[in-house]
């Protein structure tokens, strides 16, 4: 294995590990409030963007539409969202956030932003901007490779 490639997967190993650390303590936070990072996610779409459908929720979390509305499906069981056919078409259902949702995101957006704050603290700004321009070429990046790995959000 070459120097380059032994970095490359330095890289590779130390984003998922990261992530995985990162989800750890998310959890562990959100448990106190019975959500899951993923109930958490998809409360901050619903309640960020007004009435959404499964398919808007899958887009901005970056999952299938059939995993979405798995997710979606646990929530509604569980009393954080509610599925609303409006208008004619009785096709078109959106979901909506209720009223536990809205009294329990308050306190996972701010256990959100305490541990975003203490994570944080070990980067200096300039390095907080470097961070997030090449994570941003890396996201590009594997927008790009979906296709080509077989990646299909339909």
């Amino acid at each position: 294995m070459s120097d380059t490639e032994r970095l490359t997967s330095e890289v590779c190993f130390e984003l998922r590990r990261t992530h995985e650390e990162f989800e750890s303590l998310m959890t562990s936070a959100f448990r106190t409030l019975g959500l899951t990072v993923e109930q958490f996610r998809v409360l901050t779409v619903v309640c960020d963007k007004g009435p959404v459908n499964v398919s808007d929720i899958a887009r901005r979390l970056s999952r299938s539409p059939n995993s979405a509305t798995m997710i979606v499906d646990r929530m509604v069981k569980t009393g954080l969202v509610r599925r609303v056919r409006l208008g004619r078409d009785r096709r078109i259902v959106h979901v909506f956030p209720t009223r536990r949702a809205e009294a329990v995101l308050p306190a996972a957006m701010a256990k959100s932003h305490e541990l975003t704050q203490a994570v944080s603290v070990a980067l200096q700004d300039e390095a907080k901007q470097t961070l997030v321009e090449l994570l941003g070429r890396l996201q590009c990046r594997m927008v790009e490779l979906r296709p080509r790995f077989g990646w299909d959000k339909k």
